[in-house]
């Protein structure tokens, strides 16, 4: 009888995180490698999995060897892979742009840095416009451009002239999905991502991992040494919960009384301003109170908010109004203009 023995090992690992979960969802995340990513780990002997929102890259302890001189000759070593959300509030809940349409997040490791994003956490510098076989650049400039496209490896693909006020469509299909893009001299004067137009769902970024030069010559060292002085190559791409203004509509049954109102933030530097008389769509009193710095939204959180009156009908102290104020909820933000650095509202009524 043919007995086989294997002994998998973890040699990359992936995941992303959201600061707005206190508890995980495993299924919050999924991550998917690209199709020549996936042929070109089996070809190696690798093994790809995903489980539980986070996606692993095993190898066969015994077949170690085979991967090293796989690896022997290459030159210039490049992993791609999808990134997708199950989450249907992720832009409300995340630290970005309120408009996202038409963009995905460019992840990729670079040397001299432990993160795929641009900085500690992702952010609006990570998130790039999308493009399917062509992209289309137009000369706003009073000059003539000299064009050059690229890719992020920083292979030319094409070049273009362009006369002011004249477009010049780059062509690109056969490429492979990543970021490209256009020079002008040196300066970058557009950057987007090219994502396969018959990919769906959507994702919600591109993660593109590679090793050459000396990061490389180290990886194939590593690979070389024994077992116990292997360490997986690990990244996280975390995601910051958005922060925002919060506004309580304090919506009384009865208008008089409720001028001696304010809430109550116990032991955080939080305050509210108001109350201020306002009036809803329909017509309805509410009393307003407004936070002075912004709050970050939390599936769970340490805030306890009261509204509390000053003094009764009778000018005594009186107890709490209310003894917990509702937090704000992901679905109810409501950014004050189209601009991108417009202030964020949370709104939150609550009826008497």
């Amino acid at each position: 009888m043919l007995t086989l023995s294997f002994s998998y090992r973890t040699f990359l690992l992936l995941r992303a995180r959201h600061a707005y979960f206190v508890k995980p969802k495993p299924a919050l995340f999924r991550i998917e490698a690209a199709p020549e990513t996936r042929r070109q780990l089996e070809q190696l002997g690798m093994f790809p999995k995903a489980h539980e929102g986070e996606f692993y890259v095993l190898y066969d302890e015994m077949s170690r060897e085979r991967l090293a001189r796989g690896l022997e000759k290459v030159l210039d070593w490049q992993l791609s892979f999808w990134l997708y959300s199950a989450e249907p509030s992720f832009v409300n809940i995340t630290q970005i742009p309120t408009n996202t349409v038409g963009k995905i997040f460019y992840f990729a490791n670079q040397e001299k840095r432990n993160t795929l994003s641009q900085a500690e956490s992702s952010s609006e510098a990570d998130l790039f416009e999308v493009v399917s076989g062509h992209y289309i650049y137009t000369n706003a400039s009073k000059q003539r451009q000299s064009l050059v496209l690229q890719n992020v490896g920083g292979q030319q693909i094409a070049e273009a002239l362009l006369e002011p006020g004249h477009s010049h469509t780059f062509t690109l299909h056969g490429e492979a999905p990543g970021r490209f893009q256009i020079l002008e001299s040196t300066k970058t004067v557009a950057a987007f991502v090219l994502v396969p137009e018959a990919l769906f769902p959507r994702p919600l970024g591109l993660i593109r991992l590679s090793w050459q030069g000396k990061a490389l010559e180290q990886l194939k060292s590593k690979l070389q040494q024994e077992e116990s002085d292997f360490a997986p190559i690990q990244f996280e791409i975390p995601f910051l919960a958005r922060a925002t203004y919060w506004k309580y509509f304090i919506v009384p049954k009865y208008e008089n009384g409720f001028q001696d109102v304010r809430i109550d933030t116990g032991k955080t530097e939080v305050r509210f301003t108001g109350p201020t008389l306002t009036h809803l769509p329909n017509g309805r009193a509410a009393y307003l109170f407004e936070a002075d710095q912004t709050l970050p939204l939390q599936q769970i959180s340490d805030f306890d908010f009261q509204l509390i009156r000053h003094k009764d009908s009778k000018g005594k102290p009186i107890h709490r109004v209310i003894q917990r104020l509702p937090l704000a909820r992901p679905e109810a933000i409501h950014p004050a203009s189209r601009e991108a650095s417009s202030k964020i509202y949370s709104e939150i009524y609550v009826y008497l």
